[in-house]
């Protein structure tokens, strides 16, 4: 039969007493030092709040040519004042009364259609599918319906 080396027990009352001669003993001390390290980490991650407010859409051309707009927790471009934030005059061609939606989410910048007729393109020209979130990149440019109404991530 194996050698089983067992670490001595000490009293409870023991223990009691080197408790209270230093506090911070085991797990205490342990919890303080985490807690030290995740206070660090914290402040040296850029927080999502600070990349939502940096970001921002830049209208190339086209009806907001070089006007800037606050992506923020997201907005929608299209017609209907009652449902786009970013709203385009009646007259203008091509643009649905709700037309896509931008917003942020932890990897960056999401795009999707949302149901527009004459559709929102990638600037590689690749139409969207309705309904499905494409990512974009700081830089990378969408247009609506043509490239005449072209925006940017910046």
């Amino acid at each position: 039969m194996a050698n089983i080396n067992v670490p001595p027990m000490i009293p409870l009352d023991q223990l009691r007493e080197m408790k209270k001669a230093n506090p911070e003993t085991g797990i205490e001390k342990t919890m303080r030092t985490i807690r030290g390290v995740g206070a660090q980490v914290q402040q040296s991650v850029p927080k999502m709040e600070e990349k939502v407010l940096t970001l921002k859409l830049l209208g190339v051309n086209g009806t907001f040519a070089e006007k800037q707009f606050s992506i923020g927790r997201g907005v929608i471009l299209g017609r209907d004042p009652k449902e786009a934030n970013i709203v385009f005059p009646p007259e203008t061609q091509g643009i649905s009364r709700k037309h896509c939606s931008i917003c942020m989410d932890k990897n960056g910048v999401l795009i999707k259609d949302l149901g527009s007729s004459m559709g929102t393109y990638l600037e590689n020209g690749m139409r969207l599918k309705e309904g499905i979130s494409y990512h974009l990149e700081r830089g990378e440019s969408f247009y609506l319906a043509t490239t005449k109404e072209m925006y940017r991530i910046i």
